[in-house]
């Protein structure tokens, strides 16, 4: 597949006659807009909702009747072996972020495996970690046989000071996987990733919730041969009633009317989706987004112009655009004269940015990327486009892995080591992949494995803070698609660090002889374990 030339751009100096917006006091503003504002770029005159009543959350709080004193650290030791509440076991470190640390632990007395998420000390993390509790129950509630491709909560509890959160144990994020290998993502995978991910937002916008930070990294993996994902991360997200945060979405999955300050609603995690859906096929992101001005110049040029109404509507609209409706940004600083110059977006188009020759597939793409949110399909809409009618998973035909029955026991990937109790033997699925990454004899560096492969809630900042994990671009040679640094605890690579060697498909074959032979031997475990209770009964 070939590579498409990233949208350029001219930058003309901005004459005095077309002032920048923000230089406008806020009575000139007002013949801008087409709601009055104040000089805050509030709405004024903007209705407040009703407060719906209270809920009860019961915390359990786990402690030492004998103990009444602080601990001695604010920190929560998470090295292996260390127990948590005399009812989890430390397996391994998953992964660390400002917001909270997860690990993988065996729960004592069924061997169990789950992700537990430890949140810091802190009150506004508490808070944060409260808000994810509430949105995952709602939605397990409402799905209760766990059909919806949503993270399934555990339990929650309070103890030595922090909150933790217990989720189940999920596979490689959609990031990692297209990083590291080269031929998984193929177009009938992709649909399948589409069409179970638009489930999944179907079932969230119809019970009133807004994912608000979609992104490759939180979409995971539950089935690597069959291609089943959940959508994980609810630490950013919102009821459709509250009072909406006006710094949501990663940067490069950003819809127009969140980074123009205007009201959004359900459909920006559409926006999202789209972005994801590119990067799988493109294996890179589809915004250049070094910044605002260059993210919206990148947007107008792959999708075309954003709408008049909009544009008014943005309360930030005034920082990017002149009153002519001509993008611009600001040049100078370091000792220079800052001036301001016009940002002149090249055209291209999303069928180019693809160069793919499923017209079907491009047409979904580019509906899902509609720069105007009342155009843009709902995730209902949308799963009967006619791209995704078919069975997308049916064109795939194991065969092209002329490998895949040669390998019976599971083949640790990369690399990785097996916890030891599962050595000469096909691994639960719980613990396949989940030995402590960078370990001696790992094909990779332990730099690209800041955060776990399988982490089953994301243990980023809050409220969007780390969120601009792809902003600070570098360069390793002719690879301009690399993952960047993050507050997050995403993998990092670091400068002078080789590139990681793609998986081949000996490797992919393995993973998924692994994969298919542990779901048949739990689920003869399962139909065994059945059928011995009706013999009983």
């Amino acid at each position: 597949m070939s590579k498409m030339p990233a949208p350029q751009y001219d930058l003309v100096s901005v004459p005095d006659s077309d002032r920048p917006l923000r230089d406008l006091g806020p009575v000139e503003l007002q013949t801008h807009f087409s709601r009055p504002i104040d000089a805050d770029g509030r709405e004024i005159g903007a209705k407040s909702k009703p407060s719906p009543g209270l809920i009860t959350i019961n915390l359990p709080v786990l402690t030492n009747p004998r103990q009444c004193q602080l601990e001695e650290s604010v920190d929560f030791g998470l090295d292996a072996g260390t127990s948590i509440a005399d009812k989890y076991t430390v397996v391994d470190k998953l992964g660390s972020g400002s917001f909270s640390h997860a690990v993988q632990c065996t729960e004592n007395g069924t061997d169990r495996t789950v992700c537990v998420k430890v949140v810091h000390n802190n009150k506004d993390f508490f808070d944060q970690a409260l808000g994810e509790i509430k949105i995952l129950q709602h939605l397990n509630r409402n799905d209760p046989d766990g059909k919806e491709r949503i993270l399934r909560l555990v339990e929650f509890f309070y103890y030595r000071e922090h909150l933790f959160i217990v989720t189940e144990l999920l596979r490689d994020n959609l990031y990692v996987l297209y990083r590291y290998t080269d031929t998984y993502f193929t177009l009938p995978r992709i649909k399948s990733i589409a069409r179970q991910t638009l489930q999944a937002l179907a079932f969230m916008h119809r019970h009133h919730v807004y994912h608000c930070d979609l992104k490759p990294e939180n979409i995971l993996l539950l089935s690597f041969s069959r291609c089943l994902i959940k959508v994980i991360d609810f630490g950013n997200s919102c009821f459709d009633d509250e009072s909406h945060s006006s710094y949501v979405q990663s940067r490069c999955y950003r819809a127009p009317e969140v980074v123009l300050g205007a009201s959004y609603n359900h459909k920006i995690d559409i926006w999202s989706l789209g972005c994801i859906l590119a990067e799988l096929r493109r294996r890179r992101v589809l915004f250049k987004h070094d910044s605002v001005e260059m993210l919206i110049k990148s947007i107008i040029s792959i999708c075309g112009p954003l709408p008049q109404w909009l544009l008014d509507a943005g309360v930030h609209t005034r920082e990017f655009f002149t009153p002519s409706g001509r993008l611009y940004t600001s040049v100078g600083g370091g000792g220079k004269a800052e001036h301001f110059v016009y940002v002149e977006p090249r055209p291209s188009s999303v069928a180019d940015c693809l160069d793919c020759d499923d017209d079907g597939f491009v047409d979904l793409v580019s509906q899902l990327l509609n720069p105007d949110h009342i155009c843009r399909p709902s995730a209902t809409d949308a799963l009967a486009h006619p791209s995704l009618l078919q069975n997308a998973m049916e064109s795939i035909d194991h065969k092209v892995w002329p490998e895949l029955n040669a390998h019976p026991k599971a083949t640790p990937v990369m690399g990785r080591k097996l916890p030891a109790k599962a050595a000469g033997k096909n691994p639960p699925r719980s613990l396949r992949f989940a030995a402590s990454p960078g370990k001696e004899g790992d094909a990779m560096p332990a730099e690209f494995w800041q955060s776990s492969t399988r982490l089953a809630a994301r243990s980023g900042g809050s409220h969007g803070a780390g969120s601009e994990e792809r902003q600070a671009c570098v360069k390793f040679g002719s690879d301009a698609g690399l993952h960047e640094a993050s507050e997050g605890g995403f993998p990092v690579r670091r400068a002078g660090t080789p590139a990681p060697k793609p998986m081949s498909a000996a490797d992919i074959a393995a993973m998924e002889a692994a994969d298919a032979a542990a779901e048949a031997e739990e689920e003869a475990a399962e139909a065994a374990a059945a059928a011995a209770a009706a013999a009983a009964e």
